[in-house]
């Protein structure tokens, strides 16, 4: 199965996943495998993603992330492309004051790299 979004619909095996491959902008992750953007009969362009981890992980796991931020462009057809801004939420956190600075910090530089993601939007 190939699923083409968080949350979306698996298409079935052997669909057509390559039909019209667009080029990818400058800040595709994939910008150097065009082909690995095509999901059945539109091509997604995905940039690296960008979170803000929780700053008290549970047993030293350091992979927990508060909230993470992802830019997609999808392209339906040459001719129409649309640009979303993906945010997902990971965990829950209870922290302390130094734990409450740490996490103001990580959620400026957040949203700042929001920002550089929403100019993105425009500049493509």
């Amino acid at each position: 199965m190939t699923t083409l979004l968080p949350g979306s619909v698996d298409a079935p095996e052997g669909d057509n996943l390559a039909a019209h491959p667009t080029p990818c902008p400058a800040w595709c992750r994939e910008k150097h495998q065009a082909s690995a953007c095509a999901a059945l009969r539109m091509t997604i362009h995905l940039s690296a993603e960008h979170g803000v981890a929780n700053p008290d992980p549970l047993d030293g796991d350091l992979t927990d992330v508060l909230i993470k931020a992802q830019l997609l462009k999808i392209d339906r057809t040459p001719e129409e492309d649309t640009f979303v801004m993906y945010l997902s939420g990971e965990t829950d956190v209870e922290v302390d004051k130094d734990g409450a600075d740490i996490l103001i910090a990580q959620m400026q530089a957040f949203v700042d790299t929001l920002r550089v993601l929403r100019r993105q939007m425009d500049a493509a």
